[in-house]
């Protein structure tokens, strides 16, 4: 995939209606539609760089600096955007805001947890459904997030049991994940 093709299916991702459905808080920061539109005025403008991962097993990753996107060349290879494609955008896309807005008091770990619930709250929107069973913790958020714009993530119970999920993925190959703040220094 060019690097033209993948910005112009991060935009589109970015201009879905089921963005607006992200609206949360997460120590404090708020996280919600108008920071997405944000980013995709900064990808407009080029603040934001795409690149293509090439021999890698992640599917996607953010980089702050060089403020770089960059997604697996196998997503979306054909031209389309695969489900798989636009849930790895959003959940990239959160960690670019994070990263535009300087946010602060998010650790690593919640950071990719809250990226994955961006994402989840995304595939039940723009899909109109959700990949989760309804014993897990996240089938749990989404109910509590729909009722409760702005909800504050931190100290709820699901969110607890996905944090502890992520950060048990993140440092099952890295022991040292994790334990080091996030660099956020805008775009």
């Amino acid at each position: 995939m060019s690097e033209a093709r993948m910005k112009a299916n991060v935009l589109k991702i970015l201009a879905s209606p089921a963005i607006r459905h992200i609206n949360f808080r997460i120590s404090g920061n708020h996280i919600y539609n108008e920071r997405f539109k944000k980013l995709a005025v900064a990808i407009k403008v080029g603040l934001v760089g795409f690149t293509v991962l090439k021999d890698t097993q992640a599917k996607g990753r953010y980089f702050h600096q060089p403020n770089i996107l960059m997604l697996n060349e196998t997503i979306g290879a054909s031209g389309t955007i695969s489900n798989r494609l636009q849930q790895t955008v959003v959940h990239e896309c959160f960690h670019a805001i994070c990263d535009m807005e300087m946010l602060e008091g998010i650790s690593p770990t919640q950071e990719e947890t809250c990226g994955y619930i961006a994402m989840a709250i995304y595939e039940k929107y723009h899909f109109g459904k959700s990949q989760y069973k309804k014993d897990h913790p996240m089938t749990a958020m989404l109910a509590t997030l729909k009722g409760n714009p702005g909800y504050e993530l931190q100290g709820d119970a699901a969110f607890g049991d996905l944090y502890q999920r992520a950060y048990e993925m993140y440092s099952k190959n890295n022991s040292g994940w994790g334990r080091d703040s996030n660099i956020h220094d805008g775009l």
